[in-house]
């Protein structure tokens, strides 16, 4: 993917811009996670942020890519540089 405008929030420094203190416990907390996306989405114009897997909250180089497509070409060409097949997804 090709995004210019993405704030990693796995980053101390930065996510402390956001009110974000420890990483680790506050991202767990949904309320909290969300309430950040809320504030960097009504502060900034960011297509998207690299924020901490949960399930891994004390290995920072695991991380998800949460993307605001409302902010990004509706022209995915644009922005997708690749698409290769993994494996399958499984919803429980």
């Amino acid at each position: 993917m090709r995004l210019s405008r993405v704030i990693d929030l796995r980053d101390p420094d930065t996510a402390s811009q956001f009110g974000v203190g420890n990483i680790a416990s506050q991202f767990a907390d949904r309320t909290i996670a969300r309430s950040t996306a809320a504030l960097v989405r009504s502060t900034t114009d960011t297509q998207g942020l690299l924020v901490p897997s949960v399930a891994f909250l004390d290995d920072l180089t695991r991380w998800n890519l949460v993307i605001f497509l409302d902010r990004i070409s509706y022209e995915t060409r644009s922005w997708v540089q690749r698409v290769e097949r993994i494996g399958p997804m499984r919803w429980n």
